[in-house]
């Protein structure tokens, strides 16, 4: 259903912690009139099979280091960016020089009163591009430490890795997806989703 999974707890009662069980389920399951039909996991199932999926990731973890760089390096430059914005910035300048020229001659004349809403509005739409692109830069750069992120992690652990890591999952998964069969298809900080 698309629906994201939490954490539910079956069979707490008061003060009966013997059938106590965490799972993880879909949180739409028992919403609306067509219920989720994906399986619970628990959080054993997870943990296993995280280690499958990043011990299958790591076959080729020089490939992978080098890969991640490579879409570093192209994906989250900002060099174009700040090049555009640069250019932006200096219209911005000139417009804003113009129509505070414009308003000055307005204001002696006595006249006139939209005189300078061409530069004006120049001026919003330059400022609007201008936001556009910063907020681009930004996404670049965040996912570019994420990517570095990524990379130390993957660089730091050994090429099998035998018991999970609270601190490399929260490093280097994005998302884990579970199919109506209940196998989870881990999508990783590069990109890469693997069964």
């Amino acid at each position: 259903c698309g629906g994201l999974y939490g954490r539910k707890v079956w069979g707490s009662y008061k003060d009966d912690k013997n059938y106590r069980k965490e799972v993880y389920q879909c949180n739409e399951k028992y919403k609306g009139s067509k219920r989720c039909s994906t399986p619970h996991v628990t959080e054993e199932q997870i943990k296993a099979g995280f280690l499958v999926a990043f011990n299958k990731l790591m076959k080729n973890r020089s490939g992978l280091i080098e890969d991640c760089r490579l879409v570093q390096a192209t994906l989250c430059d900002t060099c174009a960016v700040d090049a555009e914005i640069a250019i932006l910035r200096r219209e911005l300048d000139a417009v804003s020089a113009l129509a505070r020229k414009d308003i000055a001659q307005t204001a002696k004349a006595a006249g006139g009163s939209d005189c300078g809403n061409s530069h004006l509005e120049r001026f919003r739409q330059l400022n609007e591009q201008i936001t556009l692109l910063e907020t681009d830069k930004g996404k670049r750069l965040t996912k570019a430490k994420a990517l570095d992120r990524f990379v130390r992690e993957v660089e730091s652990k050994p090429l099998v890795l035998e018991a999970f890591d609270d601190k490399l999952w929260l490093a280097v998964v994005d998302q884990v997806t579970v199919g109506l069969d209940g196998e989870m298809v881990f999508r990783f900080g590069n990109g890469a989703e693997i069964e």
